[in-house]
Parts: C-alpha cells; structure tokens; sequence
C-alpha cells in the first residue's frame, strides 16, 4: 500500500516539473516573437521624418517666389490691360505677351521690349501717331514724382550709371554689382552699403537718380 502511494507521489511530481518546463518554454517563445516584432517596428518608428523637410523646404521655396515677384500695371494699346504677375527676371516683352500683346494701332517703335521689369512699375503703349515718349523712359513710365531726365539707377546700363556726377567707371561697375548681387535699390542711404560710395559722393548725384 505504501509502495502504491509513492508510486504516485512520484508520478505527480514529474507531472508537475513537465508541466513547468513546458511554461518556461512557452514564455520564451512568446518573448523571442515580442523581440522580433519590436525589432521589425524600430525602422519604421526611426526612419526620418521626410514630410516635415519637405514642408520646410516648400515654404522656403514659397518664400523666395514671393520675394522675386513683381506686380507690373499694362496700359494703352495691347489686346487685355491690367495688372500682371512677373518675375523678376522677366522683361517689358513678357508683360506685353500676358497682356496677350500689342492691339493694331499700337506705336511698337516707341517700346523698349528688352528693359527688364520691376515691381509697381506701369507699362504704357502709345496710340499710333500720338507724341513720341522721350526714350529716357523707355514708354515705361513710373511714379509721377520722378524727374524723367533722371537714371533709372535699377534698370540703367553702366555707360549711364557713369554719367552721374562724381561716378566713375570703378563705382558704376560697384553699384552695378550691387544691384545684381542685392536686388534694386530702394533709396538713397541703399547706396551707402557700396563699396567707394560714402555721403559726399552720394550728395552729389542723389537728385540725378530715380528709383522706380
């Protein structure tokens, strides 16, 4: 009878320590599939946030359009007048073909299709046969106040910045350089930032330039 219990004391204990072997083999399985899967997950939860540059990026970008953008006023003899969108390397033959270009009794000649466009800048075509515009202007004319006899210091060739009084070829090719380099000037104390340029200088032909 003794033997009889023994025998199952026996038998219930390799039960149980089977049965801990076969938990302990169990949980290291489901703990090995959680590390695999934590590890497939890491890439993805690690990979760079790319939305976000390109979000920066295209706001850059739209900023530098906005900047370079000019608003430029068609008028007189073309098919559709009106204020036009251009950029800043666009020239007075861009805004002519937005305008969807010249009407028939449009005087072309008195046109400077080549000058380059600036921002607020009014673009007039003359009726055929009307006064001939002083070429100075190029037919492009700017805000009432300035002197027409002026430079356009923005739009104006070397030959002419070096016609300013006090300004030789070293100093237009200066001011030149500027205004490529920094965009249009907006005023007189503008001129300052230039290189060989100082307030005497300036005073001497500050009334002989125009800015628009």
């Amino acid at each position: 009878m003794l033997m009889h219990y023994i025998k199952r004391y026996i038998v219930g204990i390799t039960v149980l320590v089977a049965a801990v072997g076969f938990f302990i083999f169990f949980q290291r399985e489901e703990n090995k599939k959680v590390e695999t899967a934590q590890t497939e997950q890491d890439p993805l939860n690690n990979a760079p946030d790319n939305s976000a540059i390109e979000t920066e990026d295209t706001n850059e970008t739209d900023e530098i359009d906005k900047s370079s953008t000019y608003m430029v006023d068609v008028k007189g003899e073309v098919t559709a007048p009106g204020v036009y969108e251009m950029k800043e390397d666009n020239r007075v033959e861009d805004a002519i073909d937005a305008a969807e270009g010249f009407t028939k009794e449009a005087d072309e000649m008195q046109i400077n299709l080549s000058e380059k466009v600036h921002d607020e800048m009014l673009i007039y075509v003359p009726e055929e046969g009307k006064e001939q515009v002083d070429s100075s202007e190029s037919a492009a004319t700017d805000n009432a106040g300035d002197d027409s006899a002026a430079v356009r210091i923005n739009q104006a060739s070397l030959e002419e910045i070096e016609s300013l009084n006090g300004i030789g070829p070293s100093k237009a090719e200066a001011i030149l350089q500027h205004i490529e380099e920094n965009g249009p000037l907006k005023g007189d104390e503008d001129f300052l930032e230039i290189s060989g340029i100082g307030e005497k200088t300036l005073e001497n032909f500050k009334d002989e330039v125009a800015y628009h």
